[in-house]
């Protein structure tokens, strides 16, 4: 039976939880017109015989990939190569899908044609035990990119591509790194050319813990990662510009991301104890060398960018207990 939406489940240490996801999924009438990919990434606990579990129960649905751990980039790229569904999401290991949703979901899927589907989700914040509604798109229907009249925002959690975009065309997500669910929305965007939203919320993404890589813990620990998925997309974009720059709005989207991760990469910079002058110089070069459209886009609207650059980047233990306090601001107010 040819399958609708292949979802990639990358699965890391997530035995305990990895039922809840699947079984979200599996709830929907539709169910076999789902392939679920659940990728085990070198985990420790029971994670593969859970997935395992459900492949001998359920093997025209479930396939599980048994691997060395890669990090979750590698779980994308893996599962890419064995996905048979029209198109092609993710769903964290500890995660959920809306189960009620899921049929009109495949059902809409199956009917539409376009590069990109976005739809709502859930922000779950599991320690408060309460839940918000993210629905920040209005495009009711297939629409080119070139003729939307905003700028787009994807989230991972909203995102679903047409599954022969992502094999037609040099997508390689980076491995054994964090934050690799920016070059998810990135990449592939280069190549996209249509889009259209499912009204109806998809993902319930659930938060909390500090060791999240986006907690104030989790981003200093891995505040390389996401300094080298920065070059990598500011290079990505500068290595299409070509095809880029033929699109307003597709430039000013990716423009727009690469500015935001910019910015955040500054503030993780200022949340180390012991800030590198040398380090953070030496990006803000990179930026200027690479994309001058981003560096000076950084020193019109980015108050702690222009603010450093001003001081030549000195007075970093100032900026350090400005930056974790705003931080932890940010983060007490979800």
């Amino acid at each position: 039976m040819n399958k609708i939406l292949s979802i990639s489940i990358a699965a890391y240490n997530v035995g305990d939880v990895l039922s809840r996801t699947i079984d979200s999924i599996l709830k929907c009438q539709l169910k076999e017109s789902i392939q679920i990919i659940v990728v085990n990434d070198g985990s420790k606990d029971s994670t593969i015989q859970v997935a395992e579990s459900y492949q001998e129960k359920f093997p025209s649905i479930v396939t599980v990939i048994d691997k060395k751990n890669g990090g979750y980039g590698s779980t994308i790229n893996a599962s890419i190569k064995v996905a048979t569904g029209k198109y092609y999401r993710l769903l964290d290991g500890d995660d959920e899908f809306i189960s009620e949703n899921l049929d009109k979901y495949i059902s809409f899927l199956e009917r539409v044609d376009s590069d990109i589907v976005v739809s709502p989700y859930y922000r779950y914040y599991f320690e408060e035990e309460k839940m918000d509604l993210i629905d920040r798109h209005d495009i009711p229907k297939v629409v080119p990119i070139k003729e939307l009249n905003s700028v787009l925002d994807i989230q991972n959690p909203e995102l679903c591509y047409r599954t022969s975009l992502l094999r037609s065309n040099p997508i390689e997500i980076s491995e054994h790194i964090f934050y690799t669910d920016n070059e998810f929305v990135f990449i592939p965007l280069i190549y996209s050319e249509t889009i259209v939203k499912f009204s109806d919320p998809i993902y319930k993404y659930w938060i909390g813990g500090n060791d999240q890589s986006v907690s104030i813990n989790g981003r200093i620990k891995h505040y390389k990662d996401s300094e080298l998925v920065e070059k990598k997309l500011i290079k990505s974009y500068s290595d299409n510009i070509d095809l880029i720059a033929q699109d307003f709005y597709k430039k000013t989207s990716l423009q727009k991301m690469l500015y935001n991760l910019a910015n955040y990469q500054f503030a993780n910079y200022l949340l180390l104890d012991k800030p590198n002058r040398k380090e953070i110089i030496e990006f803000d070069e990179y930026i200027k060398c690479n994309n001058p459209e981003l560096y000076l886009d950084l020193s019109q609207n980015s108050k702690r960018v222009k603010m450093l650059r001003k001081m030549k980047f000195h007075f970093l233990p100032t900026f350090h207990k400005m930056m974790r306090k705003v931080v932890e601001n940010e983060q007490f107010n979800g």
